[in-house]
C-alpha cells in the first residue's frame, strides 16, 4: 500500500505491507519515498527512498518506485530523474534494470552528500 502526503509541493509516500511470517497480519510502515513533479517542463524527481533493512532484498523498492512513478505520470511527468547515492550500488543496479540511465551531468553535491542522477523517458 502505497500512501501519500503532500507538503511544499513534494509529494512523500509512505510503503506499507503486511510483514512476511508474522501472526499480525496489520499492515506496517516498511519504508518511505518522496517526488517532486514540475508541471510545465514535464519533469519530475524521485528522491529519498528508504526500505528497512529487514524488508530489503523482497521487491519492495521496485514496486515503490514503479507506484511512485505511475503517480508522476499521472501528473503530467514525461521525464523522471532518480537521485541516488553515489555510494549505493544495489538501488543504482536496481534502477537501472528499470531503464533509469545516467544524466549528461552525472553528479550533484547535495547536502554535503555525492548524488548521482538517473534519468528515464515516459512514453
Amino acid at each position: 500500500e502505497l500512501i501519500e502526503w503532500h507538503k511544499s509541493g513534494d509529494v512523500f509516500f509512505l510503503v506499507k505491507a503486511m510483514p512476511h511470517n508474522s501472526k499480525n497480519k496489520a499492515l506496517t510502515v516498511i519504508g518511505v519515498g518522496g517526488a517532486t513533479i514540475n508541471k510545465k517542463s514535464g519533469k519530475a524527481t524521485l528522491f529519498n527512498h528508504y526500505i528497512k533493512p529487514e524488508f530489503r532484498g523482497n521487491g519492495f523498492l521496485q514496486k515503490m518506485i514503479l507506484l511512485e512513478e505511475e503517480y508522476a505520470i499521472r501528473h503530467g511527468a514525461r521525464k523522471i530523474t532518480c537521485d541516488v547515492r553515489f555510494s549505493d550500488k544495489p538501488v543504482k543496479t536496481k534502477l537501472r534494470g528499470m531503464g533509469y540511465r545516467p544524466s549528461f551531468v552525472p553528479f550533484s553535491l547535495i547536502k554535503g552528500k555525492l548524488h548521482i542522477k538517473l534519468r528515464k523517458r515516459v512514453k
